[in-house]
């Protein structure tokens, strides 16, 4: 009987767990971004946090990464962690993912697959407060 009792806990523990990511998932803000010489984008971010995912476009076959560089145009104080994803691969920030701030120029690059890729964006503000993060992005 102890055992049904534990098998039943983690599978309600895993169901959970699963539940709360497709909640996380939803709750993030669309984004489409297009290769082009400049583009702004949002991110709300609520209690330090916030996410954006959504697809970027690469028109040319031949393109197998994609880099530029980009800054934070918000005017609020504190610091940025952004961890970005397009499809499996890891996007690259230099000098560093942490410890962003509107003053600081990040090179960024990542590889690319033809047509449309999947792309996230995970935030984390040093302020537990809610704001809208704006990024200027410059392929």
């Amino acid at each position: 009987m102890k055992i049904k009792i534990c098998v039943l806990l983690a599978i309600l523990s895993l169901l959970f767990s699963i539940a709360s990511q497709v909640m996380a998932v939803s709750s993030c803000s669309e984004l489409n971004i297009t290769l082009q010489s400049s583009q702004n984008f949002e991110i709300p971010i609520q209690n330090g946090k916030g996410c954006a995912q959504g697809s970027i476009l690469n028109p040319n076959p031949f393109l197998k990464s994609i880099k530029g560089t980009g800054n934070i145009i918000s005017l609020q104080d504190g610091t940025w962690r952004i961890k970005a994803q397009n499809n499996n691969n890891k996007v690259f920030f230099q000098p560093s993912n942490s410890n962003i701030t509107s003053k600081d120029e990040i090179e960024w690059s990542t590889k690319a697959d033809f047509g449309s890729n999947k792309i996230r964006f995970n935030v984390v503000w040093s302020e537990k407060d809610s704001t809208i993060l704006k990024i200027k992005l410059r392929v």
